[in-house]
């Protein structure tokens, strides 16, 4: 049954009952629930059986299936290290560039419910899928094309930050738009909706929106003189 790759499975576990129905064996012998001694021996080769499994694969709920153990998926998604193109990515809305769970359950074999519901007996899967995703998006190797460039622009940033040239708005904040032109953004496209598809992108910005609120930026050239003015009592300004 394994190399036909129908055992059958239920909850993460060999199904003893549907093998005893379709094999013809005494009821609740495999498990022998009645404890009796003449079906110690089966219990014990079945149990032993599924030791194995676990041991060897990790987690059954998905043994008939390609990649359906943690042992075989981690061998996909090592070989997906070396081929991300392969991955399927969300081309849109608030998750776009990071894998589409459906479209990867789908391409690779695998039940929708393992990767978009919270099944017990597949829990693992999830978890393991999504740490790969959050390892290729922290490494900048998926996500949207503006979350791939924070690093350039982070350097770029670092650089106009040393040179006390951050570009700034008249709300005191960084210059989106002057940075973003910078790296190809048309004047005619949303720096919002850019950041809104790249969560990186936007925490950057707002780190440079407060290190330019905190060191005093401003646009206007002539804020540099204000730390050398006051103000009189009859509110004439008089140089410091």
């Amino acid at each position: 049954m394994l190399e036909k790759r129908a055992l059958p499975i239920h909850k993460g576990k060999i199904a003893r009952k549907i093998i005893e129905k379709e094999f013809g064996f005494q009821h609740n012998s495999l498990s022998n629930y009645n404890k009796l001694k003449k079906y110690e021996w089966v219990k014990d080769t079945i149990d032993s059986f599924e030791s194995e499994l676990l041991e060897n694969e990790g987690e059954i709920a998905g043994i008939n299936l390609e990649f359906g153990t943690p042992k075989r998926l981690n061998q996909l998604l090592d070989s997906l290290r070396q081929s991300p193109r392969k991955i399927p990515l969300n081309p849109q809305g608030d998750k776009a560039g990071r894998i589409s769970l459906r479209a990867f359950a789908k391409k690779f074999n695998l039940p929708e419910s393992a990767l978009l519901r919270s099944t017990e007996s597949w829990l693992w899967m999830r978890k393991m899928v999504k740490e790969f995703d959050d390892e290729l998006y922290d490494k900048g190797i998926i996500g949207t094309r503006w979350g791939k460039e924070v690093p350039a622009i982070r350097q770029y940033l670092e650089s106009l930050k040393h040179q006390r040239k951050l570009p700034v708005n008249e709300l005191g904040k960084l210059n989106r738009m002057a940075v973003m032109s910078h790296f190809g953004l048309p004047k005619n496209q949303s720096t919002s909706i850019a950041e809104q598809r790249a969560p990186k992108l936007k925490k950057l910005f707002n780190e440079y929106d407060c290190i330019i609120q905190s060191e005093n930026y401003s646009q206007y050239s002539g804020d540099v003189y204000l730390g050398k003015m006051r103000i009189s009592p009859r509110c004439e300004i008089i140089a410091a």
